[in-house]
């Protein structure tokens, strides 16, 4: 702690700095721990002279996110050396920041105003013929992009890679190298960003980022990078092989109309068993080669096809018989029983207008009968009381001429006998008149009743018996329709 006194307690900011950059006998993590609060600056400069990397950016330093954003976007801006771009991006991939290489590399490559002071920056960045080789360091360079299934081991071997060169300014090789570890990073670190990078970027090792797309299910992305560099066989092969969708395929084929493409979609195709298809992607294709295997599949098909029509045939033929048979039931039943509801509709008004025209001719024969009685009766009194009373006139004529003749004797016998006689004779002729009054009523109603009867009975027969025939008709059209059905079918 004495050189951090004797370096840092009420000096001179320039003593300050001098003391910690030549001073020889600290540590410069204790120092640069110290400064952190008092000045930042020196707290840099002590973990620089140090190399303390991993103090100045660890993720409990509080100043470890002001870092970053100023090495962004502020000290890339202003950097006119490649080399400390070079080792920033190094910096970032060796202490695992993804997100934050991939805000890095935007800047690097999506800004082009980082190299603006630069005439001819592809040629100060470039110092290799191909420069393919600050990924590979191996004559194949696909063996730093395919065969890895974990993506921090990808970006391992770009960082072993980098490190085998002593000139960094390689990297930023016409951007391509940036271009790729940032395609790579937002595949590892943020696939939502994958598809905008490939639609902006144009110079990437677009074969290799597309198979490691695929290697990470980024199948749209795969084939988007394909479709982009015109690297229609693999484009194609995506979508048949890893989007397994043909209709996107035949659409592909058709717009880049090749024959290398149409013989791998018509190789799909025929896989599917869609024979036609592939038969017509070869002959796009002008390709006889695989002749065999369609005859082949063409084959087996053709027996499927066969097998499947006869199959749809008897079906179909049964359901056609089900159905006409259904129909000829349902008809039949529905004239059955609009024709019986008809018939007991018709009996049921027929039976009603007979019993109501009985009815009114009874009450009218009644209605007639009594009339005719009662006259009869007032007829017959009247006849009986004027005879009675010309024979009560006459008898009393006589007696009274036979009582001036005798004597008030006999007049008061004779007048006596008289009116016992008259009234006996009215009694019997009231009687009479009462008893032949009784008996025709009694006989007019007997045969009124008896003629209504007989009427209702013989109304009642003759629509049973029309009722009957409907029916008989009815059924014995139902039994016809049925038999014409059958035979049609």
């Amino acid at each position: 702690m004495n050189s951090i006194d004797f370096c840092c307690n009420d000096r001179p900011v320039d003593i300050e700095l001098t003391c910690v950059t030549e001073n020889q006998f600290y540590d410069s993590k204790v120092v640069g721990k110290y400064c952190e609060k008092r000045d930042p600056h020196l707290a840099c400069v002590a973990y620089e002279r140090g190399q303390c990397d991993y103090e100045l950016i660890t993720e409990d330093n509080e100043f470890r996110r002001p870092l970053i954003d100023q090495v962004v976007q502020t000290a890339l801006s202003e950097t006119q050396d490649p080399e400390d771009i070079s080792v920033t991006v190094k910096a970032f991939m060796t202490a695992d920041l993804p997100n934050e290489l991939i805000e890095l590399l935007e800047k690097i490559v999506l800004d082009s105003s980082v190299f603006s002071d630069h005439s001819d920056h592809r040629s100060v960045l470039s110092d290799h013929s191909d420069h393919r080789s600050v990924f590979s360091g191996h004559s194949d360079h696909r063996s730093v992009f395919s065969g890895h299934s974990d993506h921090s081991s990808v970006l391992s071997d770009h960082m072993s890679v980098l490190s085998d060169h002593s000139d960094h300014r390689s990297v930023l090789s016409d951007h391509r190298n940036l271009q790729n570890l940032l395609i790579l990073t937002a595949i590892k670190a943020d696939r939502s960003r994958v598809m905008e990078y490939i639609n902006r970027l144009d110079n990437y090792d677009a074969p290799d980022i597309a198979n490691i797309a695929i290697g990470s299910e980024l199948f749209e992305e795969a084939f988007a990078i394909f479709k982009k560099f015109e690297v229609n066989t693999s484009a194609i092969q995506v979508l048949i092989d890893h989007i397994g969708n043909l209709d996107r395929a035949y659409e592909f084929a058709e717009k880049c109309n090749e024959p290398a493409v149409w013989s791998q979609l018509a190789r799909a195709q025929l896989s599917n068993g869609l024979v036609k298809e592939a038969v017509d992607s070869y002959i796009k294709a002008d390709d006889p080669s695989q002749y065999m295997e369609v005859v082949n599949v063409a084959s087996q098909n053709v027996l499927e096809i066969v097998e499947h029509v006869v199959k749809a045939a008897v079906i179909t033929v049964l359901e056609i018989v089900e159905h006409v048979v259904k129909a000829a039931v349902i008809t039949v039943l529905e004239i059955v029983e609009h024709v019986v509801k008809a018939a007991v509709i018709t009996v049921l008004e027929i039976v009603e207008h007979v019993v109501k025209a009985a009815v009114i001719t009874v009450l009218e024969i009644v209605e007639h009968v009594v009339k005719a009685a009662v006259i009869t009766v007032l007829e017959i009194v009247e006849h009986v009381v004027k005879a009675a009373m010309i024979t009560i006139l006459e008898i009393v004529e006589h007696v009274v001429k036979a009582a001036v003749i005798t004597v008030l004797e006999i007049v008061e016998h004779v007048v006596k006998a008289a009116v016992i006689t008259v009234l006996e004779i009215v009694e019997h002729v009231v009687k009479a008149a009462v008893i032949t009054v009784l008996e025709i009523v009694e006989h007019v109603v007997k045969a009124a009743v008896i003629t209504v009867l007989e009427i209702v009975e013989h109304v009642v027969k003759a629509a049973v018996i029309t009722v009957l025939e409907i029916v008989e008709h009815v059924v014995k059209a139902a039994v016809i329709t049925v038999h014409l059905f059958k035979r049609w079918l």
